[in-house]
This record gives C-alpha cells, structure tokens and sequence, in this order.
C-alpha cells in the first residue's frame, strides 16, 4: 500500500475478500524474513526487523485531487502496525484474530498480554515458521527454539513491517498489512 521512510505497509484480501488472506500474509511476512537475514548473512551485516500482522475490517480509498494516493485507514491497520512497534527484534507478531487463522498450519509461541497505545491489554504471539520447517530443522538436528506450538480458522489482514533498510522485495500477492519501518532493536510503543 505504501512506505514511509524504512516503513512499508502491506494488505490483503482486498479488493475483494481472499479466504486466505492470513496465510498470504504469514507467507510473505516469513519469507521476507528470510530474505532479510539471506541479505545480512551475504553482505556481513546484521540487518534488524520486526513484523507486525492483525486481520480485521478495514477502509481503502482514493485521496488527493492532483496526485492520487491509495491508503487504507482503521482500527485493524493501527493493531497491525501497533504490533510491529511493541515487536522485539527479528520477530514476526500477531494478534489473537492472526494466531487463530493461522494456529494449524505455523509455530507460534505466546507472547502473552500486551499493553497497547489506544487499545489496552492485547494478546500476542510470535510466529515462529511453518510446521514444515520446524520438521526439516528437526531432521537437521537444530530445533526452531520452540517450547510450545499451537494450532486456523475471513476479513482483510494487515501485516506491518519494520526494518533496518527502506526497500522491500515485491509480494507476489497482497493480504494483510506489512509496515516496514524502524530498526528494530528495542520495543516501544
């Protein structure tokens, strides 16, 4: 949808509605991570992020009369990029809404009950990877540094993304919102 500085926010499932939109979301939240640390481990240098993902209603539209801009605005976008910033480093974090969508098909381990700028006490977790590659490290004889795993439920996500770099690798499909922003090397709010 848009950047902002290191900042980048992404959604799916609109226009129109996509049954998997926190799948779509979780995918490419988990492969830009990979790109990210891919990038790091090539170039010798540790590239910081987080990631924040919500699913919920949301309102997309048009603005300016000269220069046109496509935004989307709610509740559910300040959830997602909320997430983002109370993320510590190198996290993906999702809401409660995310982690039910998603529970059956990723690794996600309890964050427990955040306080949150304008919300209260929201509960997160942390996407950890996909059951598949929590196998395939298994094989290896590495774990994904995993004490507890949970189990998926539609509506637009927002994944919000945020690291230490301002480009961003295409999606090869949106669903949800990412913001890219800050380094992440400490949480705030």
């Amino acid at each position: 949808i848009k950047t902002v500085g290191n900042t980048a926010m992404f959604v799916c499932g609109l226009p129109h509605g996509a049954a998997d939109h926190c799948v779509n979301i979780a995918e490419a939240a988990v492969a830009f991570r990979g790109f990210i640390t891919g990038l790091g481990l090539k170039h010798g240098h540790a590239l910081d992020f987080a990631m924040g993902a919500h699913c919920g209603p949301l309102t997309g539209a048009v603005l300016g009369r000269v220069q046109l801009l496509y935004d989307t605005f709610g509740d559910t976008v300040n959830t997602a990029s909320r997430m983002c910033s109370l993320a510590h480093a190198n996290t993906i974090q999702v809401t409660d809404a995310v982690e039910r969508q998603l529970r059956d098909l990723y690794v996600l381990r309890p964050c427990g009950a955040l306080d949150v700028k304008g919300k209260g006490r929201i509960t997160a977790h942390t996407l950890v990877c996909t059951f598949t590659m929590a196998l395939q490290m298994q094989q290896q004889g590495s774990t994904p540094g995993l004490s507890h795993s949970t189990s998926f439920s539609s509506t637009p996500s927002v994944l919000s993304w945020k690291d230490s770099f301002a480009s961003v690798p295409p999606t090869q499909r949106s669903g949800g919102t990412t913001r890219v922003g800050r380094p992440a090397h400490t949480p705030h709010a």
